[in-house]
């Protein structure tokens, strides 16, 4: 036991060491500066106006130690580096900066780790489990993602944590994992959109393959139940969603406009753009959701 705790305590300290050790090599990349200056609006304001083309939790998260560190202040440049602090005049916070931004997804990293190591123990024992966190922690795409200020671990960690707490609700029906499996999937969405199309497909393959056997005898009392524990699932989820955007709320289209959205919603026969008018007007929950 002790010696499995050492090994993953050191396993999760070389990863950490290997990301941290690439801060000072590799300037920033073109999405950096934009994620990290949303950050520190929704965390200096509490608004979300700037560019809100993705959920605010993994920016927050980025945003985070420059905001109690690194003296990072918003500027109404449009150059992106410029509107977060001014570069030309502190050179030497470049790198300090970045660096502690950075930083921000390491927790993200860790939590990909860690539920390797989890998911993996329950499937097959202890040591696998150690094996299978030492092969994951030399993927060099989750230590290239994990190195960089941008959405791509949050969202990796996120699919991962909702994919295991819907794999042991198929596997173990009962109102402990369907509340669970409700949060990790608010969590996944509050870190990157996409996640919301990766996991509804995954869930339908754990549950059909869980319970294939199970449909033909299913009672009412149980459909009944599958369906209250269906609902929690979803109310759990949009809650954890609409804390993520501080309970706010509000209309799609600013009173007095009368396009549809200030963002680009697609071809005027997507979904998205014949929803918008029909609900554009109304008071809802998370509208930059």
């Amino acid at each position: 036991m002790h010696l499995r705790r050492f090994l993953l305590l050191a396993l999760l300290a070389a990863f950490v060491a290997r990301i941290v050790a690439t801060y000072h090599v590799f300037n920033e990349t073109m999405d950096e500066p934009a994620h990290i200056r949303a950050g520190l609006e929704f965390l200096r304001t509490r608004q979300y106006n700037w560019e809100p083309q993705h959920p605010p939790l993994a920016r927050m998260t980025l945003a985070v130690l420059p905001y109690c560190f690194a003296r990072f202040h918003l500027y109404r440049h449009l150059r992106l580096w410029m509107a977060v602090f001014r570069i030309r005049e502190e050179p030497a916070n470049y790198w300090v900066g970045l660096a502690v931004s950075r930083a921000g997804n390491l927790l993200f990293g860790t939590l990909i780790l860690l539920f390797v190591w989890r998911w993996s123990r329950v499937l097959f024992g202890p040591w696998p489990a150690v094996a299978a966190c030492a092969v994951a922690s030399c993927s060099p795409n989750l230590i290239a993602h994990t190195a960089l200020a941008t959405l791509d671990a949050a969202a990796a960690a996120g699919t991962v944590v909702a994919a295991f707490f819907l794999w042991r609700w198929s596997e173990h029906a009962g109102w402990r994992y369907a509340l669970g499996a409700g949060a990790a999937f608010g969590f996944a969405v509050l870190c990157k959109f996409s996640t919301a199309a990766f996991l509804p497909p995954l869930a339908v393959i754990y549950f059909a393959t869980a319970r294939w056997n199970r449909w033909r005898t299913w009672s009412a009392a149980q459909a009944r139940t599958g369906l209250l524990r269906g609902a929690a699932f979803v109310v759990v989820a949009g809650t954890v969603v609409w804390a993520g955007y501080g309970f706010d709320a509000g209309p799609l289209v600013p009173p007095g406009h009368h396009y549809y959205s200030p963002f680009p919603m697609g071809d005027p026969t997507s979904a998205a753009s014949r929803l918008t008018p029909l609900l554009g007007h109304h008071t809802l929950p998370a509208p930059r959701f």
